[in-house]
């Protein structure tokens, strides 16, 4: 299944102690038997009260063999929450909760304001069980976290970026992940999440199969528009041709 282009906003699933409580905007699992691709949505304000406040997955891990992973790919994650059940220190993954979901990729994602009750952890994002992989990703609330029993964290999260504090810190310089003091978004106080010039996500993600000359980001921009691809859901576009300025 291919989504694409879809904006998932102000959704809810309920919790019980017996259900599986997952997934406000979307939950994945074995039911489907087979891989999705959700491509430059838009996940704003949903809710679920322990698992996932946007995205969920239980056991998508199981795909038919030689099946391509699940992947979501250049999306933007606002304003999601985990929060409301009866033990609020058991609520994680403001944004996704990912569980025994391998293969499974989060790619070039931007996630922003996602919280979890209080005493609750992974603003953002919480993996358990699984090798899911997070590459290109920026994170400008708290916290990405894996609990993976059989593998550490820093295999699953590649060439991200942070706000300082907000990864542990032995993932901060691992892997090409590194912290910045400002993501510098172009305005984000009203809605612009696309980055600024002087950002420092700019040029510096690692270049993947899919990115080429077709490829675009969640505006319809080009996915490569520099000397490299930009980390998170927008790529910055560069303007063309040569400008002379006479003073």
């Amino acid at each position: 299944a291919i989504v694409t282009d879809c904006i998932f906003t102000d959704n809810s699933t309920d919790a019980s102690d017996t259900d599986f409580p997952g997934g406000g905007g979307v939950y994945l699992t074995t039911g489907s038997k087979s891989s999705g691709m959700f491509d430059r949505c838009v996940f704003k304000g949903n809710t679920s009260k322990r698992y996932g406040g946007a995205f969920s997955t239980r056991d998508a891990a199981a795909t038919p063999a030689g099946a391509e992973p699940t992947v979501v790919r250049n999306s933007l994650f606002l304003n999601n929450s985990s929060s409301g059940w009866k033990y609020p220190e058991l609520c994680v993954g403001g944004a996704l909760y990912l569980v025994k979901s391998d293969p499974m990729i989060v790619e070039n994602c931007t996630f922003s304001d996602n919280t979890v009750d209080s005493g609750g952890t992974n603003f953002d994002v919480h993996i358990r069980w699984g090798g899911v992989c997070v590459r290109n990703c920026i994170f400008n609330t708290p916290k990405v976290e894996s609990h993976d029993a059989n593998s550490s964290y820093e295999t699953n999260c590649f060439r991200c970026v942070s706000l300082p504090a907000m990864l542990p810190a032995k993932v901060q310089s691992n892997l090409g992940n590194f912290v910045v003091s400002d993501v510098k978004f172009s305005d984000p106080e009203n809605g612009d999440w696309s980055l600024g010039r002087d950002s420092p996500c700019i040029n510096v993600a690692d270049l993947l199969d899919w990115m080429t000359e077709d490829s675009l980001d969640i505006a319809g921009g080009n996915r490569v528009s520099g000397a490299g691809p930009d980390l998170g859901a927008y790529e910055y576009q560069f303007p063309f041709g040569l400008r002379v300025i006479f003073r």
